[in-house]
Protein backbone atom coordinates (compact mmCIF):
# COMPACT_ATOMS: atom_id res chain seq x y z
CA UNK A 1 0.00 0.00 0.00
CA UNK A 2 2.84 2.43 0.16
CA UNK A 3 4.93 1.00 -2.45
CA UNK A 4 3.55 4.28 -3.96
CA UNK A 5 5.17 6.71 -1.56
CA UNK A 6 7.89 4.28 -2.11
CA UNK A 7 8.56 5.14 -5.46
CA UNK A 8 8.12 8.55 -5.23
CA UNK A 9 10.66 8.99 -3.02
CA UNK A 10 12.92 6.93 -4.91
CA UNK A 11 12.19 9.10 -8.15
CA UNK A 12 13.36 11.84 -6.17
CA UNK A 13 16.23 10.24 -4.72
CA UNK A 14 17.61 9.71 -8.23
CA UNK A 15 17.08 13.38 -9.50
CA UNK A 16 18.69 14.84 -6.39
CA UNK A 17 21.97 12.73 -6.45
CA UNK A 18 21.56 13.73 -10.30
CA UNK A 19 21.69 17.61 -9.18
CA UNK A 20 24.04 16.99 -6.57
CA UNK A 21 26.23 15.60 -8.66
CA UNK A 22 26.97 18.68 -10.12
CA UNK A 23 26.73 21.25 -6.79
CA UNK A 24 26.58 20.66 -3.01
CA UNK A 25 24.23 23.55 -2.69
CA UNK A 26 21.98 23.72 0.54
CA UNK A 27 19.00 22.64 -1.01
CA UNK A 28 20.58 19.62 -1.98
CA UNK A 29 21.32 18.81 1.46
CA UNK A 30 18.55 18.97 3.24
CA UNK A 31 16.70 17.26 0.22
CA UNK A 32 19.36 14.36 1.26
CA UNK A 33 18.62 15.10 4.77
CA UNK A 34 14.72 14.81 4.15
CA UNK A 35 14.69 12.08 1.93
CA UNK A 36 16.94 9.79 4.66
CA UNK A 37 13.83 11.43 7.39
CA UNK A 38 11.35 9.78 4.71
CA UNK A 39 12.50 6.08 4.19
CA UNK A 40 13.18 5.49 7.57
CA UNK A 41 9.36 6.79 7.93
CA UNK A 42 8.54 4.35 5.47
CA UNK A 43 9.86 1.35 6.88
CA UNK A 44 8.29 2.35 9.83
CA UNK A 45 4.88 2.72 8.60
CA UNK A 46 5.58 -0.85 6.05
CA UNK A 47 6.06 -2.79 9.33
CA UNK A 48 2.78 -1.17 10.87
CA UNK A 49 0.86 -2.36 7.58
CA UNK A 50 2.00 -5.80 8.03
CA UNK A 51 1.09 -5.99 11.61
CA UNK A 52 -1.99 -4.43 10.93
CA UNK A 53 -2.87 -7.10 8.13
CA UNK A 54 -2.18 -9.53 9.93
CA UNK A 55 -4.69 -8.81 12.96
CA UNK A 56 -6.99 -8.38 9.92
CA UNK A 57 -6.34 -12.37 9.18
CA UNK A 58 -6.87 -13.27 12.43
CA UNK A 59 -9.96 -11.46 12.90
CA UNK A 60 -11.02 -12.58 9.30
CA UNK A 61 -9.88 -16.12 10.51
CA UNK A 62 -11.74 -15.98 13.52
CA UNK A 63 -15.06 -14.49 11.75
CA UNK A 64 -15.16 -16.27 8.90
CA UNK A 65 -12.96 -19.30 9.52
CA UNK A 66 -11.38 -20.88 6.04
CA UNK A 67 -11.81 -17.05 4.60
CA UNK A 68 -8.38 -16.65 4.82
CA UNK A 69 -7.41 -19.97 2.62
CA UNK A 70 -9.53 -18.69 -0.45
CA UNK A 71 -6.86 -17.57 -3.05
CA UNK A 72 -8.16 -14.00 -4.45
CA UNK A 73 -10.52 -13.21 -1.61
CA UNK A 74 -10.13 -9.46 -0.19
CA UNK A 75 -8.96 -9.50 3.43
CA UNK A 76 -11.38 -6.53 4.02
CA UNK A 77 -14.56 -8.08 2.99
CA UNK A 78 -15.33 -8.94 6.72
CA UNK A 79 -15.00 -4.70 7.58
CA UNK A 80 -17.04 -4.02 4.55
CA UNK A 81 -19.86 -6.95 5.78
CA UNK A 82 -20.18 -5.33 9.51
CA UNK A 83 -20.20 -1.96 7.94
CA UNK A 84 -23.11 -2.56 5.35
CA UNK A 85 -25.14 -4.00 8.67
CA UNK A 86 -24.23 -0.97 10.56
CA UNK A 87 -25.67 0.89 7.67
CA UNK A 88 -28.56 -1.84 8.01
CA UNK A 89 -28.69 -1.28 12.27
CA UNK A 90 -28.77 2.95 11.65
CA UNK A 91 -31.48 2.95 8.64
CA UNK A 92 -33.62 0.96 10.74
CA UNK A 93 -32.91 3.12 14.05
CA UNK A 94 -34.17 6.01 12.11
CA UNK A 95 -36.86 4.49 10.86
CA UNK A 96 -38.26 3.47 14.42
CA UNK A 97 -37.45 7.08 16.10
CA UNK A 98 -39.51 8.26 13.38
CA UNK A 99 -42.17 5.58 14.00
CA UNK A 100 -42.17 6.66 17.78
CA UNK A 101 -42.19 10.13 16.33
CA UNK A 102 -45.68 9.98 14.78
CA UNK A 103 -47.07 7.97 17.64
CA UNK A 104 -46.02 10.28 20.13
CA UNK A 105 -47.53 13.31 17.87
CA UNK A 106 -51.00 10.95 17.78
CA UNK A 107 -50.59 10.28 21.60
CA UNK A 108 -50.51 13.85 22.57
CA UNK A 109 -52.67 15.15 20.56
CA UNK A 110 -55.46 12.35 22.88
CA UNK A 111 -55.96 12.68 26.42
CA UNK A 112 -53.79 9.39 28.03
CA UNK A 113 -50.38 9.53 28.17
CA UNK A 114 -48.22 6.50 26.89
CA UNK A 115 -46.91 3.57 29.49
CA UNK A 116 -43.32 3.96 30.28
CA UNK A 117 -41.23 1.44 28.70
CA UNK A 118 -39.66 -1.41 31.52
CA UNK A 119 -36.15 -0.64 32.75
CA UNK A 120 -33.62 -2.49 31.80
CA UNK A 121 -30.52 -4.03 33.26
CA UNK A 122 -27.29 -2.74 31.21
CA UNK A 123 -25.35 -5.07 29.80
CA UNK A 124 -22.19 -6.01 30.21
CA UNK A 125 -19.69 -6.30 26.99
CA UNK A 126 -17.05 -8.98 26.77
CA UNK A 127 -13.36 -7.85 25.81
CA UNK A 128 -12.44 -9.48 22.96
CA UNK A 129 -9.14 -7.69 22.54
CA UNK A 130 -7.47 -10.34 24.79
CA UNK A 131 -8.99 -12.43 21.73
CA UNK A 132 -7.13 -11.01 19.19
CA UNK A 133 -3.68 -9.17 20.91
CA UNK A 134 -1.01 -11.18 21.98
CA UNK A 135 0.83 -9.91 24.90
CA UNK A 136 3.97 -9.57 22.88
CA UNK A 137 2.17 -7.40 20.12
CA UNK A 138 2.83 -3.54 20.87
CA UNK A 139 0.69 -1.33 20.25
CA UNK A 140 2.48 1.42 19.36
CA UNK A 141 1.25 4.01 16.57
CA UNK A 142 3.33 6.18 14.17
CA UNK A 143 3.25 10.04 14.19
CA UNK A 144 3.17 10.07 10.90
CA UNK A 145 0.25 9.84 8.17
CA UNK A 146 0.44 8.98 4.47
CA UNK A 147 -2.13 9.51 1.74
CA UNK A 148 -1.39 6.58 0.24
CA UNK A 149 -5.12 4.91 0.71
CA UNK A 150 -3.41 3.83 4.43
Amino acid sequence: MCSNLTNRVAEIKQLVTFCGDSEKTGFVLEMKGFLEECENELKVVKEEQIRVMELVKRTTEYYQAGASKEGGANPLQLFVIVKDFLDLVDRVRSDITRKLQRTNVIHSAGSSPLPSPPRRNPLKLINFRSQFMSPDMSMTTSSSESDDGF
